[in-house]
C-alpha cells in the first residue's frame, strides 16, 4: 500500500512525509527529504526549499491567496566555447494559471524574452539555443520569468501588431525617446497597450516634457509603475517600464499598475533556480503529457463603468475654449459641427451631475452659451490666427484627457475633437 495519501505542497508537509519514509524504509535523513521532495514534484529537497521560499509571494499576484498555483519550469542550456564547460539552468516559478492558458505557442515569438522558448510539457518550457555561459542562461531564464509574471498578473498577451499601437499606425509617431518597445493586447476586447522600457537615466526632465507633450497630442496616457519592468530590472543602471495607452480606446492603465507593482523581482544576481550539468536532461513532473489547446476567449465590447464627474472649474475652462473656438471657426462647418457636439455632451453632463445650488441656469448659460458670439468669424486664418487656434485645441485636448481618460463618454468626445482638428488642419492647408 502506498504511503502517499496526499502530495505535500509545503516545506512542513515535505518534512512530515520524510519522517514517514525514514521510519518505513530506514533511509537516511537527507535521502528521506529528497525522496519526499521528489514525491512533491521537485528535483530534490534543496530545489523544493528554493522554489517554495523564493516565490512564496507570487500567489498573491491576483487573488491574494495561496490556492490553485501552477509550477512552470524554465530551462536553458549553456556552453562556454573557451573552456568547454557546459551546464543547465532551470528556474521554477509559480503562476495563477498554466502557461498554455496564458499564451499560445505562436504568441511566444512576439516577445523578445519568450521567442526562443520551446514547449516541452504543460509545465515546462525550454530554450531552443545554447547560451554562451551560465550567466547568460540565468539572465534568459529570469527575463522569461518576468514576462510570465507580467502576463499572469495582467492577462495581456504579446502582439506583433505595432501598427495598432502607434498613432495613425505609423512608427514615426512613436513616443519620443522610446527604447525596447513591445506591444500587448487584451484578448477579450482587442485593446492594445504600448510598453516602453528605456534606460532610467535616459529620461531626464527635457525628455519627460517631450513625452508628455506627445501624449497630449496623440490622446495617449503614459504612466510609470514602481515595478522596474521586464527588459533589465537591475536597481542601478537598469531600464524602467512605462505603459503607453490610448486614453479612450486602449487598455486602462490604472489596474495594470496596481497588478504589476505587487510582482516579485527576478534577476540573475539573486538566482534561485537549479544549476546542473548539461548531461542531465531536465524532465518536469508533467513530462509526456499533451499540452492542452487554448480555449477560445469570447469577444467583449469595450465598456467604461466609471462615469466622469469633472469639477465646475473644468467646465468653466472647457466652456471658455469651446466658445472661443466655435465663435472664430463658425464659418468652417467641419470644426463647428464637431465642437458643438463636444459642447452639447459636456453641457448635458454638467446638468446631470450638478444641483441648481451648485450651478444656476444663468451660470450654465454663461459656461456653455449657445449662439452668443462676441468675436468676428475667421474666413481664412493667417499664421498668427492658425497658431492661436492650434493652441486652444491643444488646451482643450489636455483638459479632456485629464478628466475623461478611460471613462464613459471619453471615446465620443475624443472622436469629435479629433474630427474638428482634422478639419482645422485641412483648413490651414487650403488657406
Amino acid at each position: 500500500m502506498s504511503m502517499i495519501s496526499q502530495v505535500p505542497s509545503s516545506i512542513g508537509g515535505i518534512k512530515s512525509f520524510a519522517r514517514k519514509i525514514k521510519h518505513a524504509t530506514g533511509a537516511s535523513h537527507n535521502e528521506a527529504l529528497d525522496s519526499a521532495a521528489q514525491a512533491a514534484n521537485f528535483q530534490n529537497y534543496a530545489h523544493a526549499q528554493r522554489t517554495l521560499t523564493a516565490h512564496a509571494n507570487t500567489a498573491l499576484l491576483r487573488t491574494g491567496t495561496r490556492t490553485n498555483l501552477h509550477l512552470l519550469y524554465l530551462t536553458f542550456y549553456w556552453k562556454n566555447k573557451e573552456t568547454g564547460e557546459r551546464g543547465r539552468e532551470t528556474l521554477t516559478i509559480q503562476l495563477a494559471a498554466t502557461w498554455a492558458s496564458l499564451i499560445t505557442v505562436p504568441q511566444l515569438s512576439h516577445n523578445c524574452a519568450l521567442h526562443d522558448l520551446f514547449p516541452m510539457a504543460p509545465d515546462h518550457l525550454e530554450g531552443r539555443y545554447l547560451c554562451a555561459d551560465q550567466k547568460e542562461a540565468r539572465e534568459h531564464a529570469c527575463a522569461a520569468a518576468r514576462a510570465f509574471y507580467f502576463i499572469d498578473a495582467t492577462r495581456l498577451r504579446p502582439s506583433a501588431s505595432f501598427g495598432r499601437a502607434y498613432p495613425k499606425g505609423d512608427s514615426r509617431n512613436c513616443v519620443p525617446h522610446s527604447d525596447h518597445p513591445s506591444i500587448w493586447f487584451e484578448p477579450s476586447t482587442r485593446r492594445y497597450l504600448f510598453i516602453d522600457e528605456p534606460y532610467e537615466k535616459a529620461i531626464g526632465e527635457r525628455e519627460q516634457r517631450a513625452r508628455e507633450r506627445w501624449a497630449v497630442g496623440h490622446f495617449r496616457v503614459i504612466v510609470k509603475p514602481t515595478w522596474k519592468g521586464m527588459y533589465n530590472s537591475l536597481p542601478q543602471d537598469g531600464t524602467q517600464i512605462y505603459f503607453v495607452s490610448h486614453a479612450f480606446n486602449g487598455v486602462p492603465v490604472g489596474p495594470l499598475v496596481a497588478a504589476v507593482d505587487a510582482l516579485p523581482s527576478c534577476t540573475a544576481d539573486h538566482w534561485t533556480g537549479e544549476s546542473a550539468s548539461a548531461t542531465s536532461r531536465f524532465s518536469s513532473p508533467m513530462e509526456g503529457q499533451p499540452i492542452p489547446k487554448p480555449e477560445p476567449i469570447p469577444r467583449l465590447s469595450i465598456q467604461h463603468d466609471d462615469m466622469a464627474a469633472p469639477a465646475v472649474i473644468f467646465h468653466k475652462q472647457a466652456g471658455l475654449l469651446l466658445t472661443r473656438l466655435i465663435g472664430l471657426c463658425r464659418r468652417r462647418s467641419g470644426i463647428k459641427t464637431h465642437l458643438d457636439s463636444v459642447r452639447d455632451l459636456l453641457r448635458e453632463l454638467l446638468m446631470t451631475s450638478s444641483t441648481e445650488e451648485e450651478v444656476s441656469d444663468a451660470e450654465l448659460l454663461a459656461i456653455y452659451g449657445v449662439g452668443v458670439f462676441s468675436m468676428q468669424a475667421i474666413l481664412r486664418p493667417d499664421p498668427d490666427q492658425r497658431h492661436a487656434l492650434e493652441e486652444d485645441m491643444r488646451k482643450l485636448r489636455e483638459l479632456l484627457l485629464q478628466e475623461f481618460a478611460f471613462k464613459a463618454d471619453g471615446r465620443t468626445l475624443g472622436r469629435h475633437l479629433a474630427a474638428a482638428e482634422r478639419s482645422l488642419e485641412s483648413w490651414h492647408r487650403a488657406a
